[in-house]
């Protein structure tokens, strides 16, 4: 089923009417992060621009500036569907705010992972945009489509979206790829870099993620 946390739902898809991007692979930074730390059953909201990227379907118009917000569930209490928890570290490993090795080692030793996602604000990620069919357990929803963006979420420099089309400003700026290796020492993300104006020049400073 689904796990993304859809921000519109429509009987007959229409991307004019959505609160999404078209379907397609996005480099999208991050302009507003929304958080409610003394309930747990309310969502992260996070506020998206696209920056550069490619729909799914030859001839659609390109999404660049296209703005949305999208909502992560902390619990699956709150929604009923499972693995926002997974989802949440996802987005925080996309945005550089923690790693994989981070992840897993408190995992494996039964200790919180803490992040402050209001640092993810000035970030960058790139998502995949997907429409699917509600396959879920709520009779209002079925036959329904909903825009999802799920378990898509990675860094701009992470080997699998290294085909994708990105803003060279921003992609300067994203910490170098940490391969994620079972059993190795955590290793800590490196600090942020100072934020790139949308449509900036390529030749940004030294990429201090090195």
């Amino acid at each position: 089923m689904p796990l993304g946390v859809a921000v519109n739902e429509v009987n007959n898809f229409d991307s004019s009417n959505s609160n999404m991007p078209n379907d397609g692979d996005y480099h999208c930074l991050v302009e507003a992060v929304r958080e409610n730390s003394e309930d747990e059953e309310k969502p992260l909201e996070v506020d998206f621009m696209v920056i550069a990227g490619t729909p799914a379907k030859a001839g659609e118009p390109l999404q660049q500036g296209f703005k949305f917000t999208e909502k992560f569930f902390k619990t699956d209490k709150a929604d009923g569907k499972g693995g926002n928890a997974k989802r949440l570290t996802i987005l925080a490993i996309a945005l550089g705010l923690t790693t994989r090795q981070i992840a897993e080692d408190c995992k494996a030793n039964n200790k919180p992972l803490v992040i402050d996602y209001t640092k993810g604000v000035g970030r960058s990620v790139c998502l995949r945009s997907k429409t699917e069919l509600y396959a879920g357990k709520k009779e209002e929803h079925k036959g329904k489509s909903f825009a999802n963006i799920g378990f898509n979420l990675f860094s701009p420099k992470d080997p699998a979206v290294d085909g994708w089309k990105k803003d060279q400003a921003h992609l300067a700026r994203v910490p170098n790829w940490i391969p994620y290796v079972k059993g190795g020492a955590p290793t800590k993300p490196a600090p942020a870099a100072p934020t790139a104006p949308v449509g900036a020049a390529a030749e940004a400073p030294a990429d201090p993620w090195g």
